[in-house]
């Protein structure tokens, strides 16, 4: 049986805790969650290819859920 990928398992745990969270947002997730330190927002924004407000959103409904 094949091994399931570690990727694919974080993921369905984060759908558990927020089922609501976009595409766009997990992407966000992962990239904040990738550092060590706080992301500026303008790198922030560069990365996941949003606008500043979209990636503002992004990281407000992040905090609502306690993710970040």
């Amino acid at each position: 049986m094949r091994r399931r990928s570690a990727i694919l398992e974080a993921l369905e745990l984060l759908r558990e805790v927020a089922p609501t969270l976009t595409l766009a947002q997990i992407v966000t997730f992962l990239h904040i969650a990738d550092e060590d330190e706080a992301v500026p927002m303008i790198d922030l924004q560069r990365r996941t290819e949003t606008s500043a407000v979209q990636a503002w959103r992004n990281v407000q409904a992040l905090t609502a859920l306690g993710l970040v």
